[in-house]
């Protein structure tokens, strides 16, 4: 993600200055400054119920990042910690995204993307729940019902725990409910990084 995208010369940019080099940055030019701001945009779209220009808006913020954070940069303890924590803000962008889609009714096209997101992330249980919601909706009410056995099973014999109560409510609906428009999905708050509710990485 640490692009630096400037129109200026050598020259401008990186400059001779005692007792070594200063490199300067114009405004906009870091990547990582770009995404903050375009997902900052995306939340405020999505709280003030826009999700079609949140999604497109976070889509954008996605789409600056083209490889893992520092990938090819030797990372000692704090480059480390600085790269867990930007992998962290993409996927609270990445969930925000998907809150937006979810709100936009494109549930199916959610699906495939959910699953892979999951074998990805086994123990973030509101990843599990969207999956869930995004099967149930779509009147795959089987699937959806595997799916929260899957990640039982998992956090179970993983991590001797069961499902949050969250999760446990949405399988309690996708059982007694026949019809997928009365389904919901663990709450989650996309005006911050907090509340994000049981998710264990």
């Amino acid at each position: 993600l640490i692009g630096m995208r400037c129109s200026g010369s050598a020259e401008e940019i990186l400059l001779t200055k005692w007792p070594g080099y200063l490199l300067r940055v114009p405004e906009g030019a870091l990547d990582v400054e770009n995404f903050d701001q375009l997902v900052a945009r995306g939340r405020t779209e999505l709280n003030e119920g826009r999700p079609g220009d949140a999604a497109e808006t976070l889509r954008h913020a996605l789409g600056l990042w083209t490889d893992s954070p520092l990938a090819n940069v030797p990372q000692g303890r704090i480059l480390a910690s600085y790269a867990a924590s930007l992998e962290e803000q993409r996927m609270r962008a990445l969930e925000l995204r998907i809150q937006a889609d979810s709100q936009l009714g494109r549930h199916s096209e959610l699906i495939a993307e959910l699953r892979a997101l999951v074998a990805e992330h086994p123990f973030n249980e509101w990843l599990h729940g969207q999956l869930i919601k995004a099967l149930h909706q779509v009147g795959r009410r089987s699937e959806a019902l595997r799916a929260y056995q899957s990640v039982r099973s998992t956090l179970h014999r993983e991590l001797g725990l069961e499902p949050s109560a969250q999760l446990q409510r949405l399988q309690h609906e996708v059982l007694v409910n026949g019809h997928r428009e009365t389904a919901s999905v663990p709450p989650r708050q996309p005006a911050g990084r907090g509340g994000r509710g049981r998710t264990i990485n």
